[in-house]
């Protein structure tokens, strides 16, 4: 009797999961998050065409932008690989809850990002986002189950990532993955 409890648990929860790439987050109110089909987590991915620019350029413009963008880039950054022209790192920020009238501190939310470079293009990754927990959480969590993603504060947690990473942190990269423009000088 436990067996079959579990195995039927099992099946409906890994039909769910699996269903996660072909639902309709805005038709409950939520951002249309982007589902990774092969890992069906959350991920922002895109190949940024970069004409004549080699992949050690490119490569040395992520790192510079990385090493603006955070205030301690060394603490963040997972893989430095100069060789393979490949940047990972970890990094996490809080989502602001309403506490009668004021902001205050919610959860903290942790991605992992990658940075993947060749001539002419980049690969940017930014996947794994997930709640600060004992135990791995990610938002998918809070996607898949109707009573959470009703909740006011958990609404408002994943508007608040989904802006962050389309009108913050992406736009932030693209402008900063960019080569200088070259000066011509005018002849006389």
């Amino acid at each position: 009797m436990r067996l079959s409890l579990v195995l039927f648990l099992s099946t409906i929860s890994f039909y769910s999961f699996g269903q996660l790439s072909n639902m309709d987050f805005t038709s409950y109110g939520l951002p249309d998050f982007p589902i990774d089909e092969e890992t069906q987590l959350v991920s922002y991915s895109d190949v940024v065409n970069v004409d004549g620019v080699a992949a050690a350029d490119l490569y040395q413009l992520g790192l510079d932008w990385i090493n603006k963008y955070y205030k301690n880039s060394s603490s963040v950054m997972q893989v430095k690989d100069n060789q393979k022209f490949l940047l990972e790192g970890k990094h996490s920020f809080y989502v602001m809850k309403d506490i009668k009238g004021s902001q205050v501190k919610g959860e903290l939310i942790k991605y992992q990002f990658n940075l993947m470079f060749r001539d002419g293009r980049y690969k940017y990754v930014i996947t794994k986002i997930n709640v600060q927990k004992t135990a791995y959480y990610g938002i998918e969590n809070w996607l898949t189950d109707e009573t959470l993603s009703t909740e006011f504060d958990i609404q408002s947690y994943l508007e608040q990532i989904h802006i962050f990473f389309t009108e913050t942190y992406i736009p932030s990269m693209l402008e900063g993955i960019v080569p200088a423009e070259k000066k011509v000088e005018e002849q006389w």
